[in-house]
């Protein structure tokens, strides 16, 4: 198992409703409002580095209001 942390940027005012969407995955465990850089901080469980890998790429980046 692949255990990451995954800071998002997303646009101004939607945190909440990509955090929504995100926990729909069962590879996100966790996911929290952060204040500053960035906005989202992820606490992601995948099967390997390969897994993580395509998770973030065509999941996470495939979601209309995530920036970073």
């Amino acid at each position: 198992m692949t255990l990451a942390f995954v800071l998002l940027a997303v646009r101004v005012g939607s945190e909440r409703a990509v955090i929504k969407k995100l926990l729909e995955h069962v590879e996100v465990e966790d996911a929290h409002i952060l204040f500053g850089e960035y906005d989202i901080i992820l606490k992601v469980n995948t099967e390997d580095n390969t897994a993580l890998q395509s998770f973030v790429l065509e999941r996470i980046r495939s979601i209309q209001d995530v920036e970073q």
